[in-house]
């Protein structure tokens, strides 16, 4: 699994340590982790620094679009954080926001009421157990790709559909979906079993 990692360039010193340890705990936990700020080689931040290629814009959407998760500590942070997590959130990515307790005033962020997006504070003391915990509820929330064929009678009805309801195709399947999951008596009964075992 792949996680991007975001953190401040321009951070307080006194951060970099709880950016190594966040760095630690998703290493021994297996992940595949990315970042565009943060490394702890000098030599991979200057191997970077200078370098022609691809747009900065382009390489960051696709550090975003190669992550199944994004966790970011926002702990003196700047205002590119908070555009990168607006980027993954329009992607539907799972997002876990991390900050030092009082470290900073969260404005917005305390806000959002949404299941993929977790904000969570820790200590020095126990940062290696809230990172743990806090992924494995977010990995649950991770979307599965479903791939299937329609006939081109439906993919009109669709893009009209979408077109008049002003939202993607994909969203409106997986409303309708999800409507009728939430009234399917039978799978109801299934889910409340298997939750009291």
């Amino acid at each position: 699994m792949v996680v991007y990692f975001l953190c401040s360039p321009s951070a307080d010193p006194k951060f970099t340590k709880d950016f190594k340890k966040i760095f630690d705990v998703l290493s021994s936990l297996d992940y595949k982790v990315i970042s565009g700020h943060f490394s702890l080689s000098k030599s991979a931040q200057a191997d970077s620094v200078g370098k022609k290629g691809k747009d900065p814009y382009d390489k960051l959407l696709g550090r975003i679009r190669q992550a199944d998760l994004v966790i970011a500590e926002v702990s003196g942070s700047g205002m590119s954080l908070g555009y990168e997590l607006g980027l993954a959130s329009d992607m539907n990515i799972p997002i876990l926001v991390l900050y030092q307790e009082g470290t900073v005033d969260l404005g917005l962020l305390a806000e959002i009421d949404n299941p993929r997006f977790v904000v969570c504070s820790y200590s020095p003391s126990n940062i290696r157990d809230i990172v743990t915990l806090e992924l494995e509820s977010l990995v649950q929330e991770r979307d599965i790709r479903f791939n299937f064929f329609i006939s081109s009678q439906l993919a009109d009805y669709l893009d009209w559909l979408s077109q008049k309801e002003r939202t993607p195709r994909a969203v409106f399947l997986r409303k309708m979906l999800e409507k009728k999951m939430q009234f399917d008596e039978d799978y109801q009964k299934i889910l409340k079993r298997s939750e009291s075992l």
